[in-house]
């Protein structure tokens, strides 16, 4: 085979998968116009835009449909992550949830385990300010302290009572939250009465956001949008930072 034919070929190649993004485009655009149907009538009967178990049904079903097509069952679980992320906002575009910026921004089902003085105290803070919601608490031994889990969009938080408050003092704890669209989080989170740092702007195309909480809570989250996708690392964000993000 000559250069030329080889060139030919590859470009006869390159022409078919051409054909075939324009066609998963396609197949988006009718999805998210269904997606648009569905939050519209969710929000005309009042079915609440989040639905946990249906999330979870569709990611078990791709990832046995993944199998059976001879994919990486990983590989189809980021995309649908991707593809889930986008309905539940434009979901909550529909819906006008209020605090939606915030419930529906943070990917992931990775989790960030912090300290607090007081947990009744700080779940309250981190609900209010934050977009949590609390779903579960449970009670410890004395030498090991209450604890409640925390919850906002697909990002949880496990809060551990200290045995003795560290008050004013007390070191803060690092979470790193990855969103969709910094500037929509900022705006909910500073209606929600936090002092957002400046957005800055990395080299690797990150761009970041930080909320200080103080006692009883001693966090700092930063919010985190990737211009494009590349791998994420404490490093880009400013270690130490636990990071939840590519799962939702």
């Amino acid at each position: 085979m000559t250069s030329v034919m080889a060139i030919d070929h590859l470009e006869m190649l390159r022409s078919r998968l051409d054909l075939i993004d324009s066609e998963l485009i396609s197949l988006l655009g009718q999805r998210f116009d269904t997606i648009r149907d569905v939050a519209e009538y969710k929000r005309d009967t009042g079915i609440a835009v989040m639905q946990p178990t249906r999330i979870g049904e569709v990611f078990t079903t791709r990832r046995q449909r993944a199998v059976q097509a001879g994919l990486d069952p990983k590989l189809v679980e980021r995309l649908w992550t991707t593809i889930i992320s986008h309905a539940c906002q434009v979901e909550n575009d529909v819906a006008k949830t209020p605090g939606g910026e915030l419930a529906f921004q943070g990917i992931g089902f990775d989790h960030g385990l912090i300290e607090v003085d007081d947990l009744d105290t700080a779940c309250g803070m981190i609900c209010s300010r934050l977009s949590f919601k609390k779903v579960d608490v449970a009670g410890g031994s004395p030498s090991e302290g209450r604890t409640a889990v925390l919850r906002g969009g697909n990002v949880t938080v496990v809060a551990k009572e200290r045995n003795e408050p560290a008050g004013e003092a007390g070191s803060p704890a690092y979470l790193a939250i990855e969103v969709h669209s910094l500037d929509a989080t900022t705006y909910e989170l500073k209606r929600r009465g936090n002092k957002v740092s400046d957005i800055q702007e990395t080299d690797a195309g990150i761009r970041i956001a930080t909320v200080h909480l103080g006692s009883p809570v001693h966090l700092v989250v930063r919010y985190v949008e990737r211009l494009f996708r590349t791998s994420l690392g404490a490093s880009d964000i400013g270690a130490p930072a636990t990071v939840c993000r590519d799962r939702a």
